[in-house]
């Protein structure tokens, strides 16, 4: 989360001396479009790959430890999410692997994770399907070079201007986006009980501390 943060407020620098670094810390899709026509491809790939598989395993395990609680948290706490995520329960039932290929994503992950999906056939999975999706965004990148250039000649003109504002901002999200402690949130995870009773989906139970 720190390096990521810190690749968005450091974007301009990093993009400029150093695109694969900024890949390394913050595997954004819009990172990895301007990174790309500075980075040679098979670096690119597989930095951001690994980067991007550390995501995923950890949503995997928050999947695994939370199971099916996990997945009525996320349906209570974001109600809109309700017939998003029913859909992915009903594809999970007949093609995990398939799902996990084509979309990679955190949400995605967790489903595995909950689903009990055996973690030796998820990591594979997941890692060809970022391969696939940063090959692509590569191949995006390359294509929009000529868009790209001019915002590349902006930082290297404005570095440190520009750097500064981008930490400004990073700060300002931070303050105005803050959540609650960590334990609150698990309170909140465990206090979905009663609100999941008509979902026929078990609530969390809380993980042990220590």
């Amino acid at each position: 989360t720190l390096a990521g943060a810190a690749g968005v407020a450091l974007l301009p620098t990093l993009l400029t001396y150093s695109p694969l670094l900024l890949v390394a810390m913050s595997p954004l899709g819009r990172h990895l479009v301007l990174a790309a026509p500075s980075t040679a491809m098979l670096p690119f790939v597989v930095v951001a790959t690994l980067r991007r598989m550390l995501t995923c395993i950890l949503a995997y395990y928050f999947g695994q430890a939370y199971g099916s609680g996990g997945i009525a948290w996320v349906v209570t706490r974001y109600p809109r999410l309700t017939g998003f995520v029913r859909g992915l329960e009903w594809l999970f039932e007949r093609a995990a692997p398939l799902v996990v290929f084509v979309a990679p994503g955190p949400i995605i992950c967790a489903m595995a994770g909950a689903t009990r999906m055996r973690f030796w056939l998820f990591v594979p999975i997941a890692a060809a399907g970022q391969a696939v999706w940063t090959s692509l965004t590569y191949r995006l990148g390359e294509a929009l070079s000529a868009w790209i250039k001019p915002i590349m000649s902006f930082f290297q003109e404005h570095m440190i201007s520009t750097t500064l504002g981008f930490v400004l901002l990073m700060l300002a999200y931070r303050l105005v986006s803050r959540k609650s402690p960590g334990s609150r949130a698990l309170d909140e995870l465990a206090a979905t009980a009663d609100k999941t009773a008509g979902l026929g989906i078990s609530a969390p139970a809380r993980p042990e501390e220590g």
